[in-house]
This record gives C-alpha cells, sequence and structure tokens, in this order.
C-alpha cells in the first residue's frame, strides 16, 4: 500500500504541473525525511507531555521503511510507471482500528 500512495503522490504532483525529474524526486524524498522526522519529535514530545506512551523507534522504524518505499517508488516512477487508482476507503476488507494507549 505504501508503494501505491507515494507513485499516487508522484503522479499527483506530476499532474499538477510539478518537474519530475530527478532532482525533483530527490527533492521530495529528503523533504519528506525532514518533516516526518521533524513530527516524530513534536509527537514524542507532546506525549511527553501528556504522559501518553510513545513508540519513538517504531514510529522512526515506520518513517524510514516509507522512506526506503518512496525512494524505490520515485526510481520506478522515473522510468515511466504510473500509478493504479487506490481503492476507496468502503472497499477495504478490514480497515485497522487505531488505539491511542493512555498510561
Amino acid at each position: 500500500m505504501a508503494r501505491d500512495i507515494g507513485m499516487t503522490v508522484l503522479a499527483q504532483l506530476g499532474r499538477d504541473g510539478f518537474r519530475c525529474d530527478a532532482a525533483a524526486l530527490e527533492a521530495v524524498q529528503l523533504s519528506f525525511e525532514l518533516t516526518a522526522a521533524d513530527f516524530v519529535r513534536r509527537y514524542a514530545d507532546v506525549a511527553q507531555l501528556n504522559r501518553i506512551s510513545f513508540d519513538e523507534a517504531a514510529e522512526k522504524n515506520t518513517v524510514d521503511t516509507f522512506a526506503s518505499v518512496l525512494r524505490e517508488t520515485a526510481k520506478e516512477f522515473l522510468a515511466g510507471t504510473r500509478p493504479r487508482v487506490l481503492p476507496a476507503w468502503s472497499q477495504i476488507d478490514e480497515p485497522r482500528q487505531i488505539s491511542f494507549p493512555v498510561g
């Protein structure tokens, strides 16, 4: 799913007039990594302030995983691959319920 999301975002950028060459996609990659790292830090701070648990290592792992997928997706996009249409949320078999631990 992460690949599909990344491909869809890149395709939308192209439709919006964004120049999707190697340098621009590298800038998108770097922007994602910097922004995601900043948000993980912010969420960790807010969790600490509110005394709720926050698995910073797991969040960083998720960011690293998506960054890796985005990097590979950008290569595929430059090679001419375009996305398939993503399904509506109502078409996904079992949406995962997210719970927020308090404690």
